[in-house]
């Protein structure tokens, strides 16, 4: 367990504090960006479906940003520890904070009065996030790159945005907004399916 803290604090402290507060004034400035008093179902969704999504993408994608720098992949790979599982425990700490930052953005939408299912909304809000994310770590582990990295996903969500749910089908990221909620079902399902591809070929490769 030690070992574990230490690993989680030296991540957060040398390349990921950065990231975590990108991400909480992503949250804290989305009452000022978007509006959060006394929305219906419907426009709740829309603030989750086309804001909140984003945080995915600010703080999953970066999940092998240390190895950039030769000395800490040497250093690395000369541990006992797999490199592996250190990238888990990365990702798991990235979605422990996506996880509380979620819970933030919902208990300030209720606090403004808005109406909507709270665990559900919950749940979609996750799947969305943990999807663009996925795709975000699946184009890192392929072309190395932190920059392609992050415009794979932002270019989904543009896709999303110009062509619909006919040519989305499932996997259309604005459902909750139009009250459905299956989407986000085969979303996070594929989320996690991607994350697991994006470590297996980064490691793959090594």
């Amino acid at each position: 367990m030690e070992r574990i803290l230490s690993i989680e604090k030296e991540h957060f402290k040398n390349h990921y504090a950065g990231h975590f507060t990108a991400g909480v004034l992503f949250c804290l400035f989305a009452p000022v960006i978007v509006g959060m008093e006394a929305l219906n179902r419907s426009k709740a969704g829309q603030v989750l479906d086309m804001y909140f999504s984003l945080l995915g993408i600010v703080l999953l994608t970066p999940l092998f940003m240390p190895e950039q720098n030769k000395d800490i992949r040497d250093l690395l790979a000369s541990k006992e520890y797999p490199v592996r599982n250190v990238q888990l425990l990365r990702l798991l700490q990235a979605y422990l904070i996506l996880t509380l930052l979620n819970l933030l953005v919902l208990f300030r939408m209720r606090l403004g009065e808005c109406t909507f299912p709270f665990g559900t909304y919950f749940f979609c809000a996750m799947a969305s996030c943990v999807f663009l994310g996925g795709l975000g770590i699946l184009a890192y582990g392929i072309t190395d790159n932190l920059a392609i990295a992050y415009m794979i996903p932002i270019f989904y969500y543009i896709c999303c945005y110009g062509s619909g749910e006919k040519y989305m089908g499932k996997f259309y990221l604005f459902s909750l907004m139009e009250g459905k909620m299956e989407n986000k079902i085969w979303l996070g399902t594929a989320g996690i399916v991607l994350t697991a591809a994006g470590l297996w070929i980064r490691n793959r490769k090594k």
